[in-house]
């Protein structure tokens, strides 16, 4: 670790977010929190710049968050297409660039190769001064397959001073792509194991949780159904479903036709502080997405004590292992019921601490912070 780590003044950073919180409590985007609150205590000051296409209302407003400043800049408060949606892009980098016009910074981190990329490459030019990309997009095909896409990414990655990825998968993916190896670093993502952690205060529930967006490569169904398998041998056991998606409905006509009120629940996505407690509380929890580039949310389980029936494709066995959880195929039904009944035997022989700890040595956010702020210090001084 570099001695220059604890100098605050040498970086100020600015903030370039594809997704943020709309509202204290709001779930998206709220892991780019942790990334600021993992590097606050190494750095001099931290500013927020959101820039929306579209949002529920038009303008530029400013607010603080627990120390820092959020600008927050929306184009138009109406859906916008064709010719309208290019013109509003004008507005988009436009409004972006000079609502960065009086912040002082000394290096961006912008997350997002595409249109916030090339807004972070437009101030970082203005401002001389470098900045970083962290890559999230999952799946990369949504890039690499999109042939202006690929084209805006590749113009934003060769001109950043460093590439961050989420897992050596990911990595693997822009290698492919064609970025250079030796631009990329790969730093996974931070978890808050100061609120993600276990509370032995709180006795493990016949509970099974479920927490993601209700899109169908997220698995929600399949893990529905291979609960509803297992459940005349389980009949004491609950499942909580908890998010908003495109299998809401048939998520809810499952229950109907089936009768399962008393033993399946759905509730609208969690505050984080309401995740904490469901995972502490539940004996595991289930996470069947067929590709991710982290999975944060697995990670977070895991960070609460709690064990993960966990895919084994793409990130997701960087994040979880067989000490973790139990690893299976998404696509594979029998695989699935099997890894839920081993669970619900099993899952009190996996160590609360021991579960908490993995994830706080890899993830948590004194490490994470201390690897991000060396990043940032390696950049500035490569400058000078």
């Amino acid at each position: 670790m570099s001695k220059k780590l604890n100098k605050k003044e040498q970086i100020k950073l600015l903030v370039i977010p594809e997704l943020f919180p709309y509202f204290k409590g709001d779930w998206r985007g709220v892991f780019i929190l942790d990334y600021i609150k993992s590097v606050r205590k190494y750095i001099d000051a931290v500013q927020v710049l959101f820039v929306k296409l579209t949002a529920d209302k038009k303008g530029e407003f400013n607010e603080q968050w627990d120390g820092f400043t959020v600008k927050r800049v929306y184009c138009s408060d109406t859906s916008l297409s064709g010719l309208k949606k290019i013109l509003g892009y004008f507005c988009f980098f436009g409004k972006g660039k000079k609502a960065a016009k009086n912040i002082e910074a000394n290096i961006i981190h912008v997350h997002g190769s595409l249109f916030t990329g090339l807004l972070a490459q437009q101030i970082a030019r203005k401002k001389k001064i470098p900045y970083i990309m962290s890559e999230h997009t999952g799946p990369f095909s949504r890039i690499a397959n999109h042939p202006l896409y690929a084209k805006m990414a590749r113009k934003t990655y060769n001109s950043a001073a460093k590439i961050l990825t989420v897992s050596q998968y990911q990595k693997h993916q822009l290698v492919n792509f064609g970025i250079d190896e030796k631009k990329i670093t790969v730093t996974y993502n931070p978890v808050d194991t100061t609120l993600f952690k276990p509370n032995e205060s709180i006795q493990k529930k016949k509970q099974i949780v479920f927490i993601s967006r209700l899109d169908a490569f997220k698995g929600a169904m399949k893990c529905l159904r291979a609960f509803y398998e297992l459940l005349p041998e389980h009949k004491d056991w609950q499942l909580i479903i908890c998010g908003e998606g495109e299998e809401k409905q048939e998520i809810i006509d499952f229950i109907e036709k089936n009768n399962l009120h008393q033993n399946v629940a759905l509730k609208p996505m969690l505050t984080r502080e309401q995740m904490a407690t469901l995972f502490q509380e539940s004996a595991f929890s289930v996470f069947l997405s067929l590709h991710e580039t982290f999975g944060l949310v697995a990670a977070e389980s895991v960070a609460c004590g709690t064990p993960v029936l966990c895919s084994k494709t793409t990130s997701l066995p960087e994040i979880v292992s067989d000490k973790e959880g139990v690893l299976v195929n998404p696509e594979n039904k029998s695989e699935i019921i099997a890894g839920m009944q081993q669970l619900m035997q099993f899952h009190h022989r996996f160590c609360p601490q021991e579960l908490h700890q993995s994830i706080e040595k890899r993830f948590g956010l004194r490490i994470f912070g201390e690897r991000l702020t060396s990043i940032y210090n390696e950049v500035l001084n490569h400058r000078k």
